[in-house]
């Protein structure tokens, strides 16, 4: 029988571990009688290989990936309830639309006013469930929500969206405008933190 040294290359990880059986140990060192160079290339190829076995593998620490797979679980739970909450502040507003007497007996928006800030509110949830945002990104969502519902209470004390209710107070307004203040200022530090 014909024997490669492909085949003996294939041999070679079973010979240099100690694993290869009696006659596959013979058929190599065989080989290497006939072959002195391949055995000399072979066996400088195996020292690397042997130096890594004294190297003990570290085993990953399980106090910290527990502590991964629970905010793994947390952000998925969290999802879940940002489309939950998505989903109600969309449809919340439709109640009194289909039926009045219930709208009122729930006390859903009656008012296109309350029905913007709460769809509002739903594109909030929804903006949070599609992107997920890392946690250097809520300021900025934060932001852009208290800003959107600033502009619905400014636009409603103009009179361009009419709402029976009856337009926000001057502190009120003053008062959710700082708020949005606050985040944009929370987020543009984070960003000038960031880049240094």
């Amino acid at each position: 029988m014909n024997v490669t040294r492909d085949v003996i290359t294939d041999l070679l990880p079973l010979y240099f571990a100690g694993d290869a059986s009696e006659d596959t140990r013979r058929l190599v060192e065989d080989f290497f009688r006939e072959s002195p160079d391949f055995e000399r290339v072979a066996r400088a190829a195996a020292k690397p290989l042997e130096s890594l076995r004294g190297v003990a593998v570290p085993s990953p620490d399980a106090e910290k990936e527990k502590r991964e797979m629970q905010r793994i679980g947390w952000e998925l739970g969290s999802r879940r309830g940002w489309l939950a909450m998505a989903l109600f502040f969309a449809l919340w507003p439709l109640v009194p639309l289909v039926s009045r007497e219930l709208g009122a007996w729930l006390g859903a928006p009656h008012t296109w006013g309350g029905r913007i800030v709460d769809w509002s509110i739903a594109a909030y949830f929804l903006l949070m469930y599609i992107i997920r945002p890392a946690r250097r990104n809520l300021p900025l969502v934060w932001a852009i929500f208290v800003s959107a519902g600033e502009t619905a209470i400014i636009l409603i004390r103009l009179g361009v969206i009419p709402d029976r209710a009856g337009p926000a107070s001057t502190l009120d307004i003053a008062g959710i405008g700082a708020l949005a203040a606050l985040f944009w200022f929370w987020h543009i530090r984070s960003r000038i933190i960031a880049q240094r």
